[in-house]
């Protein structure tokens, strides 16, 4: 491949696919951040043509693995500029490096930013807050249709964003009110984005409408984009690139919303025969997935762009040259909805001839993609930061894949560290390990305030290192060291759950933490939705057996059943007259439809819920004495709805159900323990 001749260079930013923490991504709360990753441990990845190229040569993804020979040239890139938003990662893919961050605004918006605009626009705002754009307009919309006042906002990015009703105000209104926004915003104020946000719909049913505008600063110096049009190249835009750079640099942009509209249109663009450099932006992934933490139509928009992606390649003819890559990181999977501070991967296609035959990756920076765009469209040295990938040095920069199994090994070091660090201080704060933990699930925090339990001292998960807290109602998110029946016991009040976005991994830390304590045996508890009209509701049940729909196996297809059942539990069951249950654990959070009732049923299961394979993995491993109840809260499938705002009113109406019926399943646990109490004593004896 030399660097001259090539008729197109296609640069797609699949936006916040990030793939990795950067080592500075400590300082951004980013620590454990890993968008592709993740989301491939959550579910399972099939990225065929991705592969091929390298993409399991980048960083470890589960079903994705390291190509021994890749048809790509794998690419690990660092961001040199401070900051994890799109504007900074599309200025230093294309030569602009900052050293200082875009300003933020994490109270809201000064006097001196909010006082001009108002009297430049004539109206007063309301919002000037930190908040998710969904939820705002929800919670301002009716004083805004009442006033007529702009909803303002920002968020964890440089951002000024304004929503206006399409009947308060046109879009063309509201555009030119965030012209004004654009002018007044300089100096120190000086926002990476100015953002439109229309929104419409009645009092009960406002929603987003399309229009969004993005009204961006323009950059301080050339770009690559710049200096390919003083050289007569054709430089074509594809989705919110545009925006990104202040509409400079470009011989034509065209807008498209969603990652679909945005694939067929470079489809056209090829097949129309443009030559010059394409730059094209997938937006999907940050805006509608990353953003909103779903991890799902995160992978499912993977796969998707894996199965678009030969469609695209036939259409490159010879000398041509295809860069995918990324702007930031958007990990789903984390606690929070912003950016997250990432390598970005690169994918370049068809492999640079003096790239080494091997399944080595190679470690570069951003600006290589534009600094690669600029020596392959003129066949002259990138003048701006970055070096052309065509030209590389077989010898140096290049780094072997890490295994899956590597990283692994690496996590466990760092999980086995923190959890030491996390037995320390239960010891601090709660003396001696008691024998015995036991975690209460949804609606049992309520054995808890029970006369016969004694605390003695407790300390909250959000104080333990490596401890995920937690945020669904009814798990407050302590560990207490009490008696109940005469025992001492640590009680853990609450747990995170998998569908809020926390790896595996993170799950077993509290498990791991409670052995490097002492404790030896564990009771765990969850509520649970019935699959058979034997069952009674409310009542508890003794797990047997965990079919594991939560982490199905990548190649063999059969399920894995986790035996839990032992003689202990057997004997439990038989001595408070319990039914002995199987487990169906399966993502959620949604409630079950009939259809996958029939399903779980078929399968063998008997009761459904949303936990259980993590924590129990982890019990097992560690060797701790377990038991696993349950208690049976409701009948699944008879309120069971998938998607949209009906189904977050019935998931909050059944949960507070389960609340309210663990009060009538903690008397019959407290029962329960005290025998297993018992039986205990009686096997140590």
């Amino acid at each position: 491949m030399s660097n001259s001749g090539s008729s197109r260079v296609v640069v797609i930013v699949l936006d916040g696919v990030g793939a990795g923490a950067l080592p500075d991504a400590p300082t951004y709360g980013d620590a454990r951040a890993c968008t592709i990753g993740h989301v491939a441990e959550l579910l399972h990845l099939r990225l065929p043509v991705l592969q091929t190229l390298g993409l399991g040569n980048i960083l470890p993804v589960r079903g994705v693995p390291a190509a021994a020979a890749p048809e790509g040239l794998p690419a690990r890139l660092a961001e040199k500029s401070a900051g994890k938003d799109s504007t900074t990662g599309h200025w230093e893919h294309m030569g602009i490096v900052r050293e200082e961050s875009f300003p933020t605004y994490p109270h809201g918006f000064p006097p001196d930013v909010v006082e001009p605009f108002e009297r430049a626009i004539g109206r007063r705002v309301i919002g000037n807050k930190v908040a998710s754009g969904t939820e705002i307009i929800q919670e301002l919309g009716e004083e805004h249709l009442r006033t007529g006042s702009p909803v303002l906002y920002t968020s964890q990015d440089s951002v000024f964003q304004l929503a206006v009703h399409v009947d308060v105000a046109p879009r063309e209104t509201l555009y030119a009110w965030c012209r004004t926004a654009r002018r007044l915003l300089r100096g120190r104020h000086a926002v990476a984005r100015v953002i439109a946000r229309p929104f419409g719909g009645g009092l009960r049913a406002i929603e987003r409408v399309p229009g969004r505008r993005d009204f961006s600063l323009e950059p301080p110096t050339p770009t690559y984009l710049d200096l390919l049009l003083e050289q007569g190249v054709t430089v074509t835009g594809v989705g919110k690139v545009g925006d990104l750079f202040a509409h400079r640099g470009f011989s034509t942009v065209v807008p498209t919303q969603g990652n679909r509209a945005g694939l067929k249109a470079i489809a056209e663009i090829l097949d129309g025969g443009t030559h010059g450099l394409l730059l094209a932006n997938l937006i999907d992934f940050d805006m509608d997935w990353g953003h909103r933490n779903d991890a799902e139509l995160f992978a499912h928009g993977l796969m998707e762009f894996d199965r678009e992606l030969p469609v695209l390649m036939s259409r490159l003819g010879t000398g041509d040259l295809l860069l995918i890559t990324a702007d930031h990181g958007c990990d789903p999977t984390t606690p929070g909805t912003d950016h997250t501070r990432e390598y970005a991967p690169l994918l370049l296609w068809p492999r640079p001839s003096r790239a080494p035959r091997s399944q080595a990756c190679y470690e570069g920076y951003f600006s290589d993609v534009g600094a690669t765009a600029y020596a392959m469209l003129t066949g002259r040295r990138p003048p701006l930061a970055g070096s052309s990938l065509a030209q590389l040095d077989p010898a140096r920069g290049w780094r072997e894949p890490r295994t899956r199994r590597a990283v692994a090994r690496a996590c466990r070091r760092a999980a086995g560290a923190t959890a030491t660090a996390a037995a320390a201080l239960l010891e601090r704060e709660l003396g001696e390990a008691p024998e015995t933990a036991v975690v209460l699930g949804s609606g049992l925090d309520v054995l808890t305030e029970a006369a016969a339990v004694h605390h003695q001292a407790q300390v909250s998960f959000g104080e333990l290192p490596g401890w995920p807290e937690a945020a669904v109602a009814g798990h407050p998110g302590l560990v207490s060291a009490a008696f109940v029946e005469g025992r001492r016991v640590a009680l853990l009040r609450g747990r995170a759950h998998l569908y809020e976005g926390h790896p595996r991994s993170v799950l077993q830390q509290p498990l791991l933490a409670l052995a490097r304590w002492g404790v030896t045996n564990l009771v765990l508890t969850y509520a649970v939705g019935a699959l058979t009209d034997k069952l009674r509701v409310p009542g508890l049940a003794v797990v047997s057996d965990v079919i594991d729909l939560q982490f199905p196996p990548p190649s063999s297809g059969r399920l894995q059943v986790l035996t839990v059942a032992s003689s202990r539990t057997r004997e439990l069951a038989s001595a408070a007259g319990l039914p002995q249950v199987v487990y169906a654990a399966v993502m959620g959070p949604q409630y079950e439809t009939q259809a996958e009732v029939g399903v779980l049923q078929s399968l063998g299961a008997e009761v459904v819920g949303m936990s259980a394979v993590p924590e129990v993995q982890a019990a097992c491993r560690l060797g701790l004495g377990l038991l696993v109840l349950v208690l049976v809260t409701n009948k699944a499938g008879e309120s069971g709805v998938s998607v949209g705002r009906a189904a977050e009113r019935i998931r909050d109406d059944l949960h507070q159900e389960v609340l309210q019926r663990g009060v009538q399943g903690a008397q019959e646990l407290r029962r329960c323990l005290r025998q297993w109490w018992h039986i205990l004593q009686h096997h140590e004896e």
